[in-house]
């Protein structure tokens, strides 16, 4: 490993390559396979053997996007996935489950507002539940109450979602609302191709015993995403030169339907060989200590983790949260840890998956010290 300095400039040359240079790489756009390229090429050049799993997905462009209704333009954005429309029709408030039951969509547009907005902006299976009604009522297109339209805190972003849908701010909706008897028009240009996506793997021998790490390398739209998450991928490229790791650079966390975890599994991971697994998202925030959770971990780990943790003061155990990379292995019998700043979940609704996710916000410096804990973690789990 390269000393302390030359790690730190390490680190903030990833940073600078994913989140400056190469920008929003969003999963199936033509920036997301140049995050690929690189990342193999990092992997490559440390010699690593590097293998690639590959899936289906989308490329979704978007262009412009309008909404009027009684003669006001309305603020708007497309929800990603979001087919092209122009169309004018009469909308249906629906603000819960049983109004969606209840309504009769065709040739209207469904106005998802209130409780029923807030229980489909959540990534679950009653949100999955509610986008399978909506298109079983086959609305012309579906119109949602975010919290930040404009901040792209968007409601809708599966690229399995067949109808036009976009995002309004609430007071968008309480102008809807106040004219329900009138037409809204609907206006999205936008542009679907197929595309692909794949995991980059990097590891030095496959058949041993190993701790995965994994990070994942694509974006929400608009957002260059240096917290979220060119920080954990910087530490996996950190990591190219050490041997004991198979480094994973998981493809398609941000949006729900095309997801990396179902081709890291189809491809057979060798499930005996993995020690742990860990999973880095949003880490290195500047001036935030480190949050460590740990998933499906027998107490001898948890006591080898201790005693690496009390070399680590920058690093914290806390309580898990919610998440699914680490859950995924866990349900394997895989010991997990997921590590993240303190302040991540707090910045989600104001800087995270914005334009505003920059790598000033970044310390290089936490991000090495990340580096260090897991080179520590290697020695303290492997045989």
């Amino acid at each position: 490993m390269n000393g302390q300095e030359e790690l730190v400039a390490l680190v903030e040359s990833h940073l600078e390559k994913l989140s400056l240079e190469i920008g929003p790489r969003p999963v199936g756009s033509a920036n997301n396979k140049k995050a690929q390229a690189y990342i193999a090429s990092i992997f490559a050049a440390c010699g690593l053997n590097v293998s690639t799993q590959s899936y289906p997905c989308l490329d979704w462009q978007y262009i412009s996007c309008g909404l009027w209704c009684a003669g006001s333009t309305l603020p708007v954005r497309p929800n990603p996935f979001s087919p092209a429309c122009d169309l004018t029709a009469p909308f249906v408030p629906l603000d819960t489950i049983g109004k969606l039951e209840q309504s009769s969509l065709c040739d209207k547009i469904a106005l998802v507002c209130g409780e029923l907005s807030g229980q489909l902006k959540n990534d679950n299976t009653q949100a999955r539940r509610l986008l399978d009604l909506l298109v079983e009522k086959e609305p012309l297109a579906v119109i949602a109450v975010a919290e930040n339209s404009a901040n792209h805190k968007l409601i809708i972003g599966d690229g399995s979602f067949p109808l036009p849908s976009a995002s309004i701010p609430q007071a968008s909706c309480n102008v809807l609302l106040a004219y329900k008897d009138h037409m809204v028009n609907l206006r999205i240009e936008s542009d679907l191709t197929e595309s692909e996506a794949a995991n980059i793997i990097g590891e030095r021998q496959s058949a041993a015993p190993k701790i995965v790490v994994c990070a994942h390398l694509d974006t929400k739209y608009a957002s260059p995403g240096a917290i979220d998450n060119a920080s954990g991928v910087a530490a996996l490229l950190a990591l190219a030169q050490e041997p004991g790791f198979q480094l994973v650079a998981l493809n398609g966390e941000e949006y729900s339907h095309f997801h990396g975890l179902g081709a890291y599994s189809d491809a057979d991971p060798e499930w005996e060989n993995i020690v742990c697994a860990v999973n880095l998202d949003g880490i290195g925030v500047r001036g935030e200590k480190t949050r460590l959770a740990a998933y499906g971990c027998p107490q001898e780990v948890l006591g080898r983790l201790g005693a690496v943790l009390g070399r680590h003061p920058e690093i914290v155990h806390s309580e898990a949260w919610v998440q699914n990379n680490c859950k995924f292995f866990a349900k394997r019998g895989v010991p997990s840890f997921a590590l993240r700043s303190c302040e991540t979940g707090e910045l989600v609704n104001s800087l995270i998956h914005t334009k505003g996710d920059e790598p000033y916000l970044l310390s290089p410096a936490s991000i090495a010290a990340t580096v260090r804990f897991l080179l520590d973690l290697r020695q303290a789990l492997l045989p």
